[in-house]
């Protein structure tokens, strides 16, 4: 379930963005596995969905400071 915080939902199917960042993140095993989420790849066949806070919460995950919402991985 999304967070009533989130005020964006980003969809992507690329590993990186932006000049090689990572908006998914690069996820801790336990965590993947907690959340039944895979490492994420461009060719996986799967969209990654995250959501960010605010304006100033989309900066700190482009610059890998902090996580986005992770929401979902989908087909």
């Amino acid at each position: 379930m999304c967070s009533s915080s989130v005020r964006a939902i980003v969809a992507l199917n690329l590993h990186n963005y932006g000049s090689g960042r990572h908006p998914w993140g690069n996820l801790k095993p336990d965590y993947l596995e907690k959340k039944k989420f895979v490492e994420a790849h461009a060719d996986d066949g799967l969209l990654e969905i995250f959501g960010l806070k605010h304006g100033w919460h989309a900066s700190f995950v482009m610059v890998e400071l902090i996580s986005a919402k992770h929401i979902a991985q989908v087909y």
